[in-house]
């Protein structure tokens, strides 16, 4: 698969350039679906990365969240579980709104075309995503995850769940970073 021809779909992407795990892709004239459920980023994306459809959507199930925004401008969630611990680290909510939200699903289904990577930091709601991908039917190459615990800086709770989980539908870790685990199809 050649690099400058990468397609992704980037979940809770935040910014189109700041602590982006596809705007080196982007960069290589890979261009992809990004989704993140905070408003401000819009202008951004269509800005600074034209080529990438953005979404302003959180990733569910169901037809709404509740976004949590914290005053720590990287740190949103749709978790209530991931929240508390926000707050138990001293984080101070700012903002909690109503967002919309699409399925896995449909946003693969969007991408009509071969998908290199799917990149999934949503603070706490990883999990939910990935086992709602319908592995039959879209086989990307590459799936990072976001699996560093906010308390302890280690990895979470569910990491193993999540391997075993991929070991299932045929993914091996490729690498593991301080925050995220890299998995590649076998």
């Amino acid at each position: 698969c050649k690099l400058d021809a990468f397609f992704y779909i980037d979940i809770g992407c935040f910014d189109p350039i700041k602590y982006s795990n596809t705007y080196y892709l982007y960069k290589r004239n890979g261009k992809g679906i990004c989704i993140d459920p905070q408003k401000k980023f819009a202008k951004k994306f269509k800005k600074k990365r034209p080529k990438d459809l953005f979404i302003n959507k959180s990733v569910s199930n169901k037809k709404q969240e509740t976004l949590y925004l914290f005053k720590h401008n990287i740190i949103t969630t749709t978790s209530e579980d991931e929240k508390k611990i926000y707050e138990k680290l001293g984080y101070k909510l700012k903002k909690v709104e109503p967002v919309n939200s699409i399925d896995i699903n449909s946003i693969l289904a969007m991408a009509n075309q071969k998908i290199d990577f799917i990149n999934i930091d949503c603070e706490g709601n990883e999990f939910e995503i990935l086992k709602d991908i319908n592995f039959d039917k879209y086989k990307p190459l590459i799936i990072c995850i976001e699996t560093i615990d906010p308390i302890t800086s280690n990895k979470s709770k569910i990491y193993n769940k999540i391997v075993k989980f991929m070991e299932k539908n045929n993914y091996e870790i490729l690498a593991d970073t301080i925050v995220n685990t890299i998995f590649i199809k076998k």
